[in-house]
């Protein structure tokens, strides 16, 4: 009776999309990337970013507040685990059990394949609020698997806290399902405000419409103030998520730039950038036009596939009454509030193919966008809406059960053979071979460990938008061996006058840079103290000026000038 009773709950449709889940990532993956001790392909980009995070995270102090502090990476800079590429959510537990953990020691695999899962188990979630069928849960739920916006996150963007998708997914089947239990709305506001800042804000404004939605529908006065109580638990543990995490804590002059932005065909788009697609059938076409400038950015990609593309503009124009009268049930909460997400992401400035044209918003509203550096991630939730109304829709017709599971099987099938570019593509980086440099070398580790910190020469700001940035700053930003100095120290824990942000930091670094010149044009520098440059000739200048101890020695194109302890 008790292994019947599991085994019908453990082949229910989420528990078997989920375990679909992992066997895709494991595809993508592989096991290697996957493994908790190989961290070597985590070298470049925002993995690597991650990486560096976490190796100075696990070696903070254990009671120190805000828990997520990382004081001796970016010196000054007031660094926290979740700014500087961190997940909380993985990192901050993991932390209290460093003891246990090998020094070389990577929690992204895990986390990827937990995404892939996760993403699996609510899109079955939602799909089976409208089917009964397991096969046709099955069938349309992996969709949501193979979502271009998610595999490329995860792989081409190297973005593993945003493959956490599954955080809206959840969402938006808590709205459809008219979930009313307090406490797994807040459960997950608290989990999106650890995972990632823009999951937050997205699930917080669809508990706004949720909020509303039962509100204007219920008659019950008590149901009211217990769906009022949903939007105002939902907003304190908000508050008290931020609090925690250090956000209430950042310097002056951190903030967003509000630089990205998509075109007003975006959904359709299958151009990654101007020269790349994740459409076979959109590779097979030529002389099409490049997207708008502004527009070619890996962070303007919501390509929803062939499938759903053909199918969205279909039902749009020939079911538009129904959509109109969508306004008859709570589902339009839903509707209007991912609509204006993507109309934040839109911005004001709107592209169609070549052509641009502006039109007014209130400044409010614009200086809100401005706070969220890549605006265009708020177009998910409509993205995954439209998903979801394609498949409801294609469930409504009047089909016999094998026409059904045809359709179902027809549809995954075209999606994944279209965007079997983007597929092979993220493969392709998860299995390739890592770069091996001098600076991966045991030799340099044993040299930067005769050092307890580590001077950037000049350090920079890498959200600070390049036209202004100073040749000096150019040799760093435009040559990612910074992330190769940034693994090692990590690993050293050496103290950093630089760190990744994913905002900008504004003045800081101009004042960290006025010290640190001061030192080096006053020729005296303290026994620890080691300084990196990426200019050669800028490395001897200095060199002259600082006494016969100061040894001098390079890896990778990076020269090294320090004192040892």
């Amino acid at each position: 009776m008790i292994t019947g009773h599991l085994l019908k709950r453990v082949t229910t449709a989420p528990v078997i999309l989920a375990f679909v889940g992992v066997c895709v990532a494991v595809l993508f993956m592989g096991f290697s990337s996957i493994w908790p001790t190989n961290t070597a392909w985590l070298s470049s980009g925002d993995t690597a970013a991650g990486q560096v995070a976490w190796n100075y995270f696990r070696q903070t102090s254990l009671s120190q507040w805000p828990p997520t502090l990382i004081p001796d990476y970016g010196v000054g800079w007031s660094t926290y685990f979740t700014g500087a590429g961190g997940n909380v959510l993985v990192g901050l537990p993991l932390k209290y059990l460093n003891f246990l953990l090998p020094s070389d020691f990577q929690y992204v695999g895990m986390w990827t394949v937990s995404c892939f899962a996760l993403q699996g188990f609510f899109a079955a979630k939602i799909v089976n609020l409208y089917t009964t069928s397991k096969a046709l849960v099955v069938l349309f739920a992996a969709n949501f698997i193979i979502a271009p916006i998610f595999i490329f996150r995860i792989g081409m963007m190297t973005h593993p806290q945003l493959g956490a998708q599954w955080i809206l997914l959840c969402a938006i089947f808590f709205f459809l399902s008219q979930n009313k239990k307090i406490w797994q709305w807040v459960l997950l506001v608290a989990v999106s405000h650890c995972v990632e800042l823009y999951m937050s804000a997205m699930v917080l404004l669809i508990i706004v419409g949720f909020v509303v939605s039962q509100t204007f529908s219920s008659k019950n006065r008590l149901e009211v103030i217990h769906i009022l109580k949903i939007l105002l638990a939902s907003f304190a543990c908000s508050f008290a998520s931020l609090w925690v995490l250090g956000f209430f804590s950042l310097p002056d002059g951190v903030k967003g730039d509000g630089f990205f932005r998509f075109g007003a065909t975006t959904l359709f788009d299958p151009r990654i950038s101007g020269v790349s697609s994740a459409s076979l059938v959109f590779n097979s076409l030529t002389d099409l036009p490049n997207r708008f400038s502004g527009a070619v950015d890996g962070e303007s990609f919501l390509y929803l596939g062939m499938g759903f593309s053909v199918l969205s503009v279909i039902f749009l124009l020939t079911s538009w009454r129904k959509v109109a009268s969508i306004g008859r049930t709570s589902t339009l909460w839903l509707l209007l509030i991912c609509l204006c997400l993507f109309l934040v992401g839109l911005s004001r400035s709107v592209s169609i193919g070549p052509f641009e044209f502006t039109y007014w918003w209130p400044s409010l509203l614009e200086d809100l966008r401005q706070t969220f550096r890549a605006a265009t991630r708020f177009g998910w939730p409509l993205y995954y809406l439209m998903y979801v109304a394609v498949i409801a829709r294609l469930l409504k017709f009047s089909l016999a059960p094998n026409k059904k599971l045809i359709t179902a099987s027809l549809l995954l099938l075209i999606n994944v053979v279209d965007q079997s570019p983007l597929y092979i593509s993220t493969s392709q980086f998860y299995k390739a071979e890592p770069v091996v440099s001098a600076m991966s070398s045991d030799e340099a580790l044993s040299e930067l460990s005769n050092y307890s910190s580590i001077f950037f020469v000049p350090a920079f700001d890498l959200q600070k938008d390049r036209s202004t940035s100073e040749n000096s700053e150019f040799l760093w930003r435009d040559d990612s061996s910074f992330y190769e100095v940034l693994l090692i120290s990590s690993r050293l824990n050496l103290q950093s006058n630089f760190a990744y942000q994913s905002r900008s930091v504004g003045s800081i670094v101009e004042t960290e840079n006025t010290k640190m010149f001061a030192r080096l044009n006053s020729g005296q520098i303290d026994k620890g103290e080691l300084y990196v440059f990426k200019s050669l000739e800028e490395s001897d200048m200095y060199a002259k000026k600082f006494s016969a101890n100061v040894v001098s020695f390079s890896f990778s194109g990076n020269y090294f000038l320090g004192l040892p302890r």
